[in-house]
């Protein structure tokens, strides 16, 4: 791997957007077993992290989620991740699928022999959304309040447990560093630099809370989240940003991948998501002219990241990366280098 050494003797690894690291089966499931009792099933995902399907003793599905280590550097941040999700899905339950403990107590392992950190989560109450196969979902009403409700929630046992953890809180990566710092020279309005760690304005955020990342319950009325691995510290808006920047994508690139045109209105769906946000209990204040700007952030985030991506995975002829490589390259046509 490549450094970046510092005068201060501070040495941050330069990584690839999509740095993955072989994994294999036989490696993931004698420590499935022996840990959890999980025996191992169809893989989901076979690059940057491993997901398996796996089931329990008694038929029950998780998720196995396994992370290469090969420089010892995740353990940290990934163990900071599950106990948050861990603690706050305490008050949210059914709405967030938390970690599974080991047989011993533990939300996750370290295999020194393998280098591979495994968390095992229960699987997501309800259901998928068809966002791959039709557009409804970017006009319903009903999901966006439910979508924007799981937000505000959220954010307002995020700030619960930053209160009461602050330690563990601020050890959360900074939305800059994610994506290899791939905002860290982005201009930010001074209002909302004014309110970097302000906790009433800025914490812990999922940080990729998209329609492919949470499931729906069967009464339309909750969603259930997962895919935590992104989490970061950020303005409330930006988390919202996130979540909604596929209906803006859908208005204005079409569906993906085909591009086809979508009769979407991404300023009602969100509104009708702030209207959601604003019914959870506690949650905190959003400022839809923030959020606007969240969105013009999220817009560079995207526009860098997909431009990136395309030119690192050129040539890369690999399988699991095959639709991510359509997809960036779908972006990168619609944003381009406007917001570079």
């Amino acid at each position: 791997g490549k450094y970046i050494f510092f005068s201060a003797g501070m040495t941050i690894r330069e990584k690839k957007l999509f740095e993955t690291f072989p994994v294999t089966d036989e490696d993931v499931k004698p420590l499935a077993l022996q840990h959890w009792d999980v025996t191992l099933g169809k893989t989901l995902k076979k690059f940057q992290n491993s997901n398996y399907i796996g089931t329990t003793p008694t038929e029950h599905k998780v998720i196995v989620r396994v992370t290469p280590d090969p420089y010892d550097e995740n353990f940290q941040k990934i163990s900071d991740e599950v106990t948050i999700v861990s603690t706050i899905a305490k008050n949210m339950k059914s709405m967030i699928a938390p970690p599974v403990p080991t047989k011993t107590g533990d939300l996750l392992i370290r295999d020194e022999s393998t280098k591979l950190i495994i968390v095992v989560f229960e699987w997501a109450d309800g259901e998928e959304v068809p966002f791959m196969t039709g557009s409804d979902w970017g006009r319903d009403k009903s999901l966006a309040y439910a979508w924007g409700a799981w937000l505000g929630r959220f954010h307002a046992e995020s700030q619960k447990f930053e209160k009461e953890n602050p330690t563990v809180a601020k050890r959360v990566q900074s939305y800059v560093l994610v994506h290899d710092n791939i905002l860290k020279d982005a201009k930010l309005h001074p209002d909302d630099e004014a309110l970097v760690d302000n906790p009433a304005h800025y914490g812990i955020l999922h940080g990729d809370l998209n329609v492919s990342n949470f499931f729906r319950s069967n009464d339309g009325k909750t969603i259930c989240a997962f895919d935590w691995d992104q989490m970061q510290r950020g303005w409330w808006e930006f988390d919202f940003a996130q979540s909604f920047f596929g209906v803006v994508m859908l208005a204005e690139a079409g569906s993906f991948p085909t591009g086809e045109k979508q009769e979407v209105d991404p300023k009602q769906y969100m509104a009708w998501a702030v209207e959601g946000y604003k019914s959870a209990p506690g949650a905190p204040q959003i400022d839809e002219e923030r959020v606007e700007r969240m969105l013009l952030l999220r817009r560079t985030q995207y526009g860098r990241f997909c431009a990136r991506a395309v030119e690192e995975l050129e040539g890369n002829d690999d399988p699991a990366v095959a639709v991510l490589k359509v997809f960036c390259q779908f972006v990168h046509n619609w944003l381009g280098t406007r917001y570079n």
